[in-house]
């Protein structure tokens, strides 16, 4: 019965959709699961706003495991009000100091500090070109400009 719970825990299925994204983020910056889902979806909500939905979907297509991170990330209870404000936000985002400075506001909430936006994006972007090649890598990168 303990097996059969761990295998359909939330955290199981977490980790299975993000391909280990979740998981480098949490052991490489020591944030909890809750911080590294809330910071990686603010920045692919800023990266789909700076990109527009074309070249995010080619994104996804190269990289499908970051649709079910997205996906994750804007349902998480506890921080799903929070993404939803850090969304409309980055929807409004009139250039690459607005970006960085609403990502920052979000990333705070989460109780995260001023140098984790470049970690979550270096580590982001490493995991990009990993699972998609260097042209993902380079499109997510071109979206977080800041």
């Amino acid at each position: 019965l303990f097996f059969c719970c761990l295998l359909f825990s939330p955290l199981h299925l977490l980790a299975a959709d993000t391909g280990g994204l979740i998981s480098a983020l949490t052991s490489q910056l020591g944030v909890s699961q809750e911080q590294a889902s809330g910071g990686i979806g603010a920045l692919l909500g800023s990266a789909q706003s700076s990109m527009g939905d074309d070249k995010y979907g080619n994104l996804l297509s190269m990289v499908p495991s970051l649709t079910g991170l997205a996906s994750d990330a804007g349902g998480s209870s506890s921080s799903s009000g929070l993404l939803g404000a850090a969304g409309s936000m980055l929807g409004g985002a009139g250039g690459s100091m607005d970006q960085a400075a609403q990502l920052m506001e979000t990333f705070n909430g989460l109780g995260l500090d001023s140098d984790m936006l470049g970690k979550f994006t270096q580590i982001a972007l490493d995991y990009v070109k990993g699972e998609g090649g260097v042209q993902a890598m380079e499109l997510l990168q071109g979206a977080l400009q800041f």
